[in-house]
């Protein structure tokens, strides 16, 4: 994804490997000691307490993502879609200027991206763990789809997903107090990058995702 928020949050990973490279190659000896002036003896201390950061050019991620269209496409395209009708005409979908909300799964690893088309029409994409997404296939051998009628009560979870991924401006087609109620209610909300790191060998796998994480700031 190319939005500003994309870049905000696929900054997040790149910053922790940064940090998780300086950790390993300072225990391996492979880095000077930091000057005394700075008062800690190691890096990863300076790090940890703040005195030292690092900072990702937000452009970088951002010409990764440019770089990665194709294969995103060949990801995507090769995933389960599912096609959500809303039939609620007083509850329409409503999208923001982040429009692909993420939605938590029974796998950790695994978060579904739904994108609102119309007010009555979304797409929910589930990924697939099974696919070989290192060797492109636009063949897109293993899409599929379905149509799917959803409920009220899901119509109104998925708006408050959307709500929730908003960077600031949420955008609905109605005009209802209701719906400024309903986005006062989730405005406290961003998507955030998660990290994990799993030791594995003499370093750690780092695994990235992202999530609905709540913050000082408001849309």
């Amino acid at each position: 994804m190319l939005f500003p928020g994309s870049m905000r949050i696929k900054s997040g990973p790149l910053k922790s490997g940064v940090e998780t490279e300086v950790a390993i190659l300072e225990a391996r000896g492979l880095l000077p000691p930091p000057p005394k002036e700075l008062g800690a003896g190691n890096l990863v201390e300076l790090l940890r307490t703040g005195v030292l950061r690092v900072e990702i050019d937000p452009k970088f991620p951002q010409a990764l993502g440019i770089s990665s269209i194709l294969q995103q496409v060949a990801t995507f395209g090769n995933c389960q879609w599912e096609i959500l009708i809303n039939d609620f005409d007083h509850s329409p979908f409503f999208t923001s200027d982040f429009p692909v909300a993420v939605e938590e799964t029974k796998d950790w690893r695994i978060v579904n991206r739904i994108m609102p088309l119309a007010p009555n029409l979304a797409v929910r994409i589930k990924p697939d763990l099974t696919v070989d997404t290192k060797h492109a296939d636009f063949s897109f051998a293993n899409f599929g789809w379905r149509r799917k009628g959803i409920s009220y009560k899901e119509v109104v979870e998925i708006n408050r997903l959307v709500v929730r991924c908003a960077e600031e401006t949420v955008f609905c087609p109605v005009d209802s107090p209701w719906v400024q109620k309903f986005v006062a209610r989730n405005r406290h909300y961003r998507v955030e990058p998660n990290t994990n790191k799993l030791p594995k060998g003499t370093g750690f796998l780092q695994v990235s995702t992202e999530r609905i994480a709540r913050v000082n700031g408001s849309a």
